[in-house]
C-alpha cells in the first residue's frame, strides 16, 4: 500500500507538471526501475569532514582545507542545538515531518507556478530530495533529475529515521565561503559551536543556503542581513515566531564574528603533524591554547629585550611531566625579512652545548661507576692522558684542580664531563642518549668523545622532552601532542634513586655559584633543577628545567648559525625560562621540586668538601651528599691533609697543577707512598708532661684521645691495655698510647703525668 502510495505521488507530480499521458507512463516505468535501484552509495559513507585540530579544552588550533572545502565539522544532530535545526526545517521544508519524501502539496503550488512560467521549472524539493541532489552533486532543474530525486526520497524515508536524514542534510549545506555544514559555519561565522547558538544567530544561519554566494556574509553583509529579516517574516507567517520575537529579532540582528585565523599555532602544529600526518576530521591535540598565547608573546617580548641584530630566533617548549603532553610549543624571529618566521626553531637540530652532561653523570651514578662526591681532576693534563689527540679547555680557560662531581656539574666544567665519559664509555654513553629520545643525526664517528662537551646536534623539542623523563625520575617517553592516541609507554633509563641525585645538583643553586652566582636567573626562589648550554662560537643557547609538573626548554640563536658574538645562554635563554617557569607557578598551579629527604632512596652522608672522603676532624669543611646504597665512602680524607700545616696535600696526579698559577687551594702534593703513616694521633700530644692539679676534683682532669685517620675508627690501647673510652683519666707515670687502625695503620706517642 505504501509504495502504491508512493507511486501515486510520483505520477501525479509528473501530471502536474503538464507531461502528456505517453511520457507520464514511459517516466513511471523507467523511475519503478529507478527506484529498486540502490540509494547513492556515497549517503552510506560516513562524513569525516576537513581536519581540524582542537586544543585540549576544545578550542580550535587550525583547520585545514581540502579540495571539498575549507571547513568542513559534521555532527550529530544532538550536537546541532535547538534552533538551527528548527529553522532550517521552517525555512526549507515546513511540511517535513508529514510528508514521506515528496511533499504533495508543495507539488500542486510548483506546477502552477510551472504553468505561469514555463521556463522556469521549479520543484518544491522536500529536504530528502535535496539529501539525494547532493548526494548526486546535480545541478540545475532537470527534470529527469527531478524525478529520479523524488523516487529515491521517497526510498529514503522508507530506509532512515527523520533525525538521520535531517542530520546529513544539515552536515552537507553548503553556508559559503566553503563553510560545509551547520558547525563549521557556526564557528565561521558566530565563532561558537552550532548547540550554541542564539535563536537570532540560528535564523540568519538558516537562510544562507538559499544561495551561499549571494548572501555571503562577510562579501555582502547586507545582502544577508536582508535574507535574514525575510526569514523573520517567513517565520511570523507560519506562526513559529510572535510578533514581539520578530520586532526584537529585527530590532538587535545578531553580530558576526571575525573570521577564526586558519592557524593559531602553527609551529605547534607542524609538530603535531610531524607525529600523526593530517587524517579526515577533529583531533583533539595536548595543546594549551592560553598558554601557548603566552609563550609566544614571552618569545617575543625576550628577543625585543635582547635587541641584538646577530640574536634573532629563539623557541620555547613547555612539556607536562606526568603524561609527556606538550602543552605549548612556539617560535619567532625578530628580523622578518631574512625569510625566518617560517622556520620552526623548536624542531630544527642545533648544537647541544653542555645540556648533554647531566645524562653522562647520571649513567655514571646508575651504574655506581662514580658518586656525587666523586673526584675529578680539572687540571692542564688530564684529558691528555686518556685522549692524545683531544684537548677541551673549560669555558673561562682556568682549572680547579680536584673537583667533586656535584660541582662540576652544576659549574657545567667541560673537563670534568669529558673524564667521567671515559669512565663509563663514550660509545656506550652516545647511544644511550637515543633512549632518552635523542636521535642522533650524526655518527659517533664523526663526533667522538666531543659530543658530550656540545657538538650533537639535537632538537628543543626532544631535549625537553629527556628533561622531562628526568622529572620523572628517569622514565623516558617521546613527547605527545596527540590527545586522541594511547599515552605513549614509558620506559625506565635510570633507577630513580639515581635520577634524584642529579635533579638534586641541578636544583643547587649554592654549588653552582662559582660560574653563575647567587642571584642568577636560574634561581627561581624554589626548587627547580636547571641546566643551561651554550655551544662553541656562541651560535646556540640553551636553557631546560623542570619542576615537579612542567618542564620548560628555551633555545636563543639563529637559524643560519651566526654567532652571538659572547652571548652567553645564562643572558639570553635563561631570563625566558625564568618567567615562563614563573608564569607556570602563579597561574598553572607549578609545585616546586620535594627536597630529598634520608630514608627516601639515596644515603645522606657528610663528606669532605675537598675529597668527597669521609670527613677529619680539624680538617678541612665538610657537607652533606647524597649516594646510592653501598656507593657511600669508607675511608677518610686524612691522606689529603699536610699532617704539619693541615692545608690540602693532592695525589702526584695534580703535580703540574700544583706548581701552576692555578693552584688556588696552596695546596702541595702528598708524601711518596711509604714515606709516612695514614694515622695521626692529634691528643695526647707526643713528649707532653701533664700536671694533675690538687684544687680540682679527678672527675674533671681527664685527656681526650683524638686522632686523624684515613681509614676512619682506630682502637687504642694505653701501656697495653685496650682503652674504649675516649676520655683517659690522668694519673701520675710515664704513658705510651697507640692507635690502631682498621687497615693495619698504627700510630703511637708518649707523654708524663706529674
Amino acid at each position: 500500500m505504501k509504495r502504491l502510495k508512493q507511486l501515486l505521488l510520483l505520477l501525479t507530480y509528473a501530471v502536474l507538471l503538464g507531461l502528456p499521458a505517453l511520457i507520464v507512463t514511459g517516466i513511471a516505468v523507467v523511475e519503478i526501475a529507478v527506484y529498486r535501484a540502490s540509494l547513492p552509495a556515497v549517503l552510506e559513507q560516513d562524513l569525516t569532514g576537513t581536519p581540524t585540530y582542537l586544543d585540549r579544552d576544545g578550542e580550535v588550533i587550525a583547520q585545514l582545507a581540502t579540495d571539498e572545502a575549507r571547513l568542513h565539522l559534521p555532527v550529530e544532530l544532538a550536537e546541532m542545538g535547538e534552533w538551527l535545526p528548527a529553522a532550517t526545517v521552517a525555512l526549507e521544508d515546513h511540511r517535513f515531518e508529514q510528508h514521506i519524501g515528496v511533499d504533495w502539496y508543495a507539488i500542486a503550488a510548483a506546477a502552477a507556478r510551472n504553468v505561469r512560467h514555463p521556463t522556469k521549472i521549479s520543484g518544491a524539493s522536500t529536504i530528502s530530495q535535496q539529501v539525494i541532489k547532493r548526494a548526486d552533486g546535480r545541478k540545475g532543474r532537470a527534470l529527469k533529475a527531478k524525478m529520479r530525486e523524488a523516487i529515491l526520497a521517497l526510498k529514503l524515508e522508507r530506509h532512515w529515521e527523520k533525525s538521520r536524514i535531517l542530520s546529513t542534510y544539515l552536515n552537507r549545506l553548503d553556508y559559503g565561503n566553503r563553510r560545509i555544514g551547520a558547525e563549521s559555519a557556526a564557528r565561521a561565522y558566530f565563532g561558537k559551536r552550532a548547540k550554541n547558538l542564539t535563536q537570532p544567530e540560528a535564523i540568519y544561519l538558516a537562510g544562507l543556503p538559499q544561495s551561499p554566494s549571494r548572501f555571503n556574509p562577510w562579501r555582502h553583509p547586507g545582502r544577508a542581513l536582508a535574507k535574514y529579516r525575510r526569514s523573520l517574516d517567513r517565520l511570523l507567517v507560519l506562526g513559529i515566531l510572535s510578533q514581539e520575537q520578530h520586532l526584537a529579532f529585527n530590532q538587535n540582528p545578531p553580530e558576526l564574528s571575525r573570521e577564526t585565523p586558519p592557524n593559531r599555532a602553527p609551529k605547534y602544529l607542524q609538530a603535531a603533524l610531524e607525529a600523526r600526518p593530517a587524517a579526515p576530521g577533529e583531533h583533539t591535540t595536548t595543546l594549551d591554547l592560553g598558554l601557548q598565547k603566552v609563550a609566544q608573546h614571552m618569545l617575543e617580548t625576550q628577543l625585543e629585550a635582547i635587541n641584538r641584530h646577530d640574536v634573532r630566533n629563539a623557541a620555547i617548549v613547555v612539556i607536562e611531566n606526568t603524561s609527556g603532553a606538550v602543552r605549548a610549543l612556539a617560535s619567532a624571529a625578530s628580523d622578518q625579512s631574512h625569510g625566518e618566521s617560517q622556520i620552526n626553531g623548536a624542531l630544527i637540530p642545533r648544537h647541544a652545548g653542555s645540556t648533554l652532561k647531566p645524562f653522562v653523570y647520571l649513567m655514571g651514578i646508575d651504574e655506581r661507576k662514580f658518586t656525587a662526591a666523586t673526584v675529578f681532576s680539572d687540571t692542564q693534563d688530564a684529558v691528555a692522558a686518556r685522549y692524545a689527540d683531544y684537548d677541551p679547555h673549560n669555558f673561562n680557560r682556568g682549572y680547579r684542580g680536584p673537583v667533586r662531581l656535584r660541582d662540576a656539574l652544576a659549574n657545567s666544567m667541560n673537563i670534568p664531563a669529558v673524564l667521567a665519559l671515559e669512565q663509563i664509555g663514550a660509545r656506550r654513553c652516545f647511544f644511550e642518549l637515543e633512549e632518552w629520545g635523542l636521535h642522533e643525526e650524526e655518527s659517533f664517528e664523526e663526533l667522538g668523545a666531543g659530543f658530550v662537551l656540545g657538538n650533537l646536534r639535537v632538537r628543543l623539542l626532544d631535549l625537553t622532552s629527556a628533561y622531562a623523563g628526568l622529572a620523572r625520575g628517569g622514565l623516558a617517553a617521546p613527547p605527545m601532542l596527540d590527545a586522541d592516541a594511547p599515552p605513549a609507554p614509558q620506559q625506565r633509563i635510570v633507577a630513580r634513586e639515581a635520577a634524584a641525585i642529579v635533579e638534586d645538583i641541578l636544583c643547587d643553586n649554592e654549588a653552582r655559584s662559582q660560574a653563575f652566582g647567587l642571584s642568577s636567573p636560574l634561581d627561581l626562589g624554589w626548587r627547580a633543577a636547571v641546566k643551561t648550554g651554550t655551544s662553541s662560537s656562541f651560535r646556540d643557547a640553551w636553557t631546560v628545567g623542570y619542576c615537579r609538573d612542567y618542564t620548560v626548554g628555551v633555545w636563543v640563536g639563529n637559524y643560519d648559525g651566526q654567532s652571538m658574538a659572547g652571548s652567553l645562554a645564562v643572558d639570553t635563554a635563561s631570563p625566558l625560562w625564568r618567567r615562563m617557569m614563573l608564569h607556570l607557578k602563579a597561574q598553572h598551579g607549578a609545585r616546586p621540586l620535594d627536597i630529598l629527604q634520608a630514608g627516601e632512596g639515596p644515603l645522606g652522608v657528610e663528606v669532605d668538601t675537598l675529597s668527597g672522603l669521609l670527613p677529619v676532624s680539624g680538617r678541612g669543611r665538610s657537607m652533606r651528599e647524597w649516594f646510592l646504597p653501598g656507593t657511600a665512602p669508607t675511608v677518610t680524607a686524612l691522606a689529603w691533609f699536610d699532617r704539619d700545616t693541615g692545608k690540602p696535600a693532592l695525589p702526584e696526579a695534580y703535580a703540574k697543577w700544583v706548581a701552576s698559577k692555578h693552584n688556588h687551594l696552596a695546596a702541595s702534593l702528598q708524601a711518596p707512598a711509604g714515606g709516612g703513616s695514614l694515622l695521626q694521633i692529634l691528643s695526647p700530644t707526643d713528649g707532653l708532661t701533664y700536671v694533675i692539679d690538687s684544687d680540682l676534683p679527678a672527675s674533671q682532669q681527664s685527656l681526650e684521645l683524638k686522632a686523624l685517620s684515613e681509614a676512619g675508627s682506630v682502637q687504642w690501647t694505653i701501656n697495653g691495655e685496650t682503652h674504649e673510652d675516649p676520655h683517659w683519666p690522668l694519673q701520675p707515670g710515664q704513658w705510651t698510647v697507640v692507635a690502631r687502625g682498621i687497615d693495619g695503620s698504627e700510630a703511637q706517642v708518649e707523654f708524663s703525668v706529674e
